[in-house]
């Protein structure tokens, strides 16, 4: 995923890069599979090379609540600064990175994996409304009714639950 910058100015030009989840190392610890994209603009202020891109990816994942298969693309913007001057890196937090002097070509690679990794949810759902499986019976509460009516009580509740005539 290389772009060339060596006669880059400051009009804002296209970016299309198109690469895959194998290609950038993703297959082995994250759900994305098949065709990653990045596309958007990059131009050049002052010394800075700026990259605007959307980056998206397509996985292939298990709901956590419900255990059922599901795909979906991930996508985000990303604005990433390529200096040659260090003492920006120090000051700037993250998403600026260091241009070698006379550096005619960037590559990417590292930023498009890096920020698909980071867009993942920590908690992979195949809708916001997943209804999960029954913690008894494992029935899939997206497609069936569940019979099981048992009112759990926090242990450290049960004594006072006596006094309400819940138990025994």
């Amino acid at each position: 995923m290389k772009i060339y910058i060596g006669d880059l100015d400051e009009v804002v030009r296209a970016v299309e890069l198109e690469s895959t989840s194998q290609t950038l190392d993703l297959e082995e610890y994250t759900p994305y599979r098949g065709k990653v994209t990045v596309h958007g603009g990059i131009n050049k202020i002052g010394r800075e090379v700026y990259l605007r891109v959307r980056v998206s990816g397509h996985a292939l994942a298990t709901c956590d609540r419900c255990l059922e298969p599901f795909e979906r693309t991930f996508a985000e913007d990303c604005l990433w600064i390529f200096t040659p001057e260090p003492e920006l890196l120090e000051q700037e937090q993250e998403d600026v990175y260091l241009l070698a002097p006379g550096q005619t070509e960037i590559d990417v690679a590292r930023e498009v994996r890096e920020a698909l990794i980071l867009m993942l949810p920590i908690k992979m759902l195949c809708s916001e409304e997943c209804k999960g499986l029954c913690p008894h019976c494992g029935a899939n509460l997206n497609y069936e009714t569940c019979t099981c009516h048992i009112e759990e009580i926090d242990p450290r509740w049960a004594k006072l639950a006596k006094f309400r005539g819940v138990q025994g």
